[in-house]
């Protein structure tokens, strides 16, 4: 009884079978093969996305050229249309070092600054200074970085999580001098000035670290993107804070070109 049991169990039904390599040599071809179809089947939606990308860029450029030779040749500001989405991920453009205005020159901190909030921003700016000077890889930039600043839970910070609220709100209506967006060797790097905290993070080529300097702390800067279980809200908030920085920016919807020729005519 017990053998015809056994039986029972190690025959399976054909339906049920799955068709597997029996040999090494056989199951190597199989995960080659199968990864070869996974590849190609990624390179071809890739393709897709950016064949799409790539027609919704020449679209809205014939429309920012077509809107920025209607303001030359008349001399009156024009709106830009909004920069397109591009994949499924999309693509921002941000004003790199503020390009917007020739001879652009940083504005000076508020006057009204309290002495904690000075070294607060003072150790943003020189963490920003940092990431951007260095190398993503560069052991050099790891080990600053990490004498400046401490892993962090964002759970144990309420600081933190009242600065990951606001940073989109921030962004949106920045204080001149709140923003920076330098770009170097460590690629592009965004340092956002709020009313209690100060955000630094690098943009690209990817997102990482993620920094806030905040009041309470003014000597040590919270790394948060260690903090794995409130990656998705630190991700959320970072995209808010830079689609809202994009908005500004040559293409965005509330950039608002100025022709030369209007700047020529102003009055002193």
């Amino acid at each position: 009884m017990q053998l015809r049991a056994l039986w029972r169990l190690e025959v399976a039904p054909l339906w049920w079978r799955m068709g597997k390599p029996r040999s090494r040599r056989a199951w190597a071809t199989w995960v080659e093969e199968s990864g070869e179809l996974r590849a190609q089947h990624s390179a071809e939606q890739q393709g897709r996305r950016s064949a799409a990308g790539a027609e919704a860029f020449r679209e809205w450029d014939a429309r920012m050229q077509a809107a920025k030779a209607e303001a030359e040749r008349t001399g009156r500001p024009a709106r830009l249309p909004a920069a397109p989405d591009f994949g499924e991920a999309g693509t921002v453009f941000l004003n790199v070092d503020d390009p917007r205005i020739d001879g652009y020159v940083e504005p000076p901190e508020p006057p009204d600054l309290t002495p904690v909030q000075r070294r607060r921003r003072a150790l943003a700016d020189r963490l920003a200074g940092i990431l951007k000077d260095y190398e993503p890889g560069d052991e050099r930039a790891a080990y600053m970085v990490g004498e400046l600043s401490l892993p962090a839970k964002v759970a144990y910070a309420p600081v933190v999580r009242t600065a990951l609220t606001e940073a989109p709100q921030v962004a949106e209506a920045s204080e001149p001098g709140a923003v920076k967006i330098a770009s170097d060797l460590g690629g592009v790097v965004i340092r956002l000035h709020g009313p209690a905290w100060s955000l630094v993070f690098r943009f690209s080529p990817y997102r990482s670290p993620v920094l806030f300097v905040t009041d309470d702390m003014p000597e040590f800067a919270r790394r948060v993107d260690t903090d794995l279980d409130w990656l998705p809200e630190i991700d959320a908030a970072i995209d808010a804070a830079v689609r809202e920085l994009s908005r500004y920016s040559l293409g965005g919807d509330k950039y608002l070109y100025r022709p030369m020729s209007s700047l020529r005519h102003r009055t002193p």
